[in-house]
């Protein structure tokens, strides 16, 4: 049993990697299911093992390499206020969208016609962020916990249409800017008022 669960962690591993490398020489969109198996030395149906399709397999590698520059952009903002530290991850996530626009575009473009919750490192990053943003009620800028789940989810929002508004307009200042006074105004809307209320 053993033997077997390594031979299939090694094929898997070749698979992502063989993807992974096709993806850095080619292009996001180029890469095809054949070419995958073929440099990773596997036979076609055992990509379907891991992936359903190929945007499901490039999806996933993708998730899996990210992840780890996802936790590196939290750990860097670690000493700021809780929402300005979301704000800060998703500047930093715009930042390496910019750095590969076509490859890493079409990752979160792609993400957008899927739901998250398929895909394991995506759901566990929105779980961190959900808490971070719940951490806020502590520091006064969000006036309720309950409104947590609701406000992460609109940080996405602003983030994904600053996304798409790139690959259309092109224009990096215009983008981050857009998507900076968007966060601003969520976090002045979810904070807590002179009365004690929502700060609309």
């Amino acid at each position: 049993m053993a033997v077997r669960q390594d031979e299939s962690r090694r094929r898997r591993e070749a698979v992502f990697a063989a993807t992974w490398d096709l993806v850095a020489a080619q292009g996001f969109s180029a890469v095809t299911m054949r070419q995958v198996a073929e440099r990773a030395g596997v036979a076609l149906g055992t990509i379907f093992l891991y992936a359903s399709n190929k945007d499901e397999l490039l999806l996933r590698v993708f998730g899996e390499r990210l992840s780890a520059r996802w936790d590196a952009f939290l750990a860097a903002s670690e000493s700021e206020p809780s929402l300005r530290r979301v704000e800060a991850f998703y500047d930093d996530c715009l930042t390496m969208f910019f750095d590969d626009v076509d490859n890493v575009g079409a990752y979160y473009t792609l993400l957008l016609r899927y739901p998250t919750s398929t895909f394991s490192e995506v759901v566990e990053l929105r779980a961190r962020l959900r808490r971070i943003v719940r951490e806020a009620v502590g520091d006064g800028t969000l006036a309720e916990a309950d409104d947590a789940a609701a406000l992460e989810q609109a940080y996405y929002g602003a983030f994904a249409m600053a996304v798409l508004e790139h690959v259309h307009v092109g224009d990096q200042k215009r983008t981050r800017a857009t998507m900076g006074r968007s966060m601003a105004l969520l976090r002045r809307g979810a904070g807590v008022g002179e009365a004690g209320t929502a700060g609309f």
